[in-house]
């Protein structure tokens, strides 16, 4: 230790020694089944030598660490100072499956460790579907080289049988593109993770989405939220690398409703939040502005609600011309609509020609989280909301 330097304590954590046996650096005995490992100069010990562990923590030596952090291309480790070895890859992959051919070979996928227990895989919307399988069994192969079969395949797209195929261990949780989820399916899947990663130190979860990031995002900081209500000190490293992956990697993708979804979940979590189990009736819905769509300031727009995705009201069309912005449309539902759960409502500009629509804006929301008898939202709060040329 350097002159002048604090020494810094353990840092421990649990862990399993199944193959690979470590003696205690206290009794200098084997670790048979589980014990502790320190996450910064990895000395282990066993849980009931832990007290008489040395307190002086030493990171291991520079070059140990660059050993240890090689990167690989498009597999990224957010929570964790591990990456896949080369020498070590290449024993346990598939003979026809080897570290040099996931260094070379250019994938259209992200897989990306955000804790050491928690995996993110994502592929692009575009993608054609004969790649997306390919690159599909590659995202299995993998997993099950590093991880047999230790991880579950938590799936927010749409259901795929392909997938099961490749791996039995899968829960569908999927929902479209672009949205939010409803709020109860986000508590499922929390409640799913929380379930798998409690009963296996081994055990992996795999966040699977094909489309946009913000799935990804909203069940990542959803778990970072719920996964701090009973969070031990350990956990701290894994709620700051699940929020380091939201800011840096999918906040740019998250749509409004999205976040209004992550907002709510947390509120109700830690109380910030009081639940409001009445049902509601929607009288009226107010648009204050009206955008041109049309040459000469036309404009047709009419509404879908939806209540749990299900379609349960449609508006008239409408018919308004003048300058845009300068008028407004009052909708009076006649009865008022009730409303309990995860509402969506849909606003539609229909075209003067044909049958083609275009979408003015959507917006998602919670009737449990409302207590008052007026909600607004602005432009910023819409989703795909319509910005003159074109949407933002």
């Amino acid at each position: 230790m350097q002159p002048g330097k604090v020494s810094e304590p353990h840092s421990f954590k649990e862990k399993v020694f199944k193959k690979k046996k470590k003696a205690c650096i206290v009794c200098k005995e084997s670790i048979e089944a589980q014990g502790l490992v320190c996450r910064v100069c990895k000395m282990a010990s066993h849980k009931k030598c832990e007290a008489k562990v040395p307190s002086s923590c030493q990171p291991p030596p520079p070059g140990e660490l660059r050993r240890n952090t090689t990167p690989v291309r498009r597999i990224e480790h957010l929570g964790s100072t591990k990456s896949l070895n080369t020498a070590k890859q290449r024993n346990t992959l598939p003979r026809s499956f080897s570290l040099d051919h996931v260094m070379e070979r250019k994938y259209d996928f992200d897989l990306i460790y955000i804790t050491e227990r928690i995996i993110s895989v994502s592929f692009p919307p575009a993608l054609e579907e004969q790649r997306y399988r390919s690159n599909l069994r590659e995202v299995a192969q993998m997993l099950k080289s590093k991880h047999e079969d230790k991880y579950l395949l938590l799936n927010l797209s749409e259901k795929r049988h392909d997938i099961i195929r490749l791996n039995p261990k899968v829960q569908d949780f999927g929902w479209p593109d672009l949205h939010a989820p409803p709020l109860d399916k986000i508590c499922s899947i929390c409640k799913t993770m929380e379930t798998w990663l409690n009963s296996d130190p081994q055990h992996v979860a795999v966040l699977h989405c094909k489309g946009n990031k913000g799935k990804t995002g909203v069940i990542v900081a959803s778990y970072m939220y719920y996964s701090k209500i009973s969070a031990s000190a350990d956990q701290a490293l894994s709620t700051l690398t699940m929020r380091k992956f939201c800011e840096d990697k999918v906040a740019a993708s998250l749509q409004p409703s999205q976040k209004r979804y992550i907002h709510y979940f947390s509120g109700l979590l830690s109380g910030t939040i009081k639940m409001n189990s009445n049902t509601l009736f929607l009288h009226h819905v107010l648009l204050p502005a009206i955008p041109t769509f049309e040459a000469g300031g036309g404009y047709q727009p009419f509404l879908k609600i939806y209540q749990s995705m299900q379609l349960v009201y449609t508006s008239g069309i409408y018919s308004l011309h003048g300058a845009s912005g300068t008028q407004k449309l009052c909708i009076t539902l006649e009865p008022a609509l009730l409303l309990k759960g995860d509402v969506m409502v849909k606003c539609y500009h229909k075209q003067l020609q044909g049958t083609e629509r275009d979408v003015v804006f959507r917006v998602q929301f919670h009737t449990c989280t409302i207590h008052s008898t007026q909600l607004w939202f602005s432009k910023d709060e819409l989703d795909e909301a319509w910005r003159g040329e074109q949407r933002g």
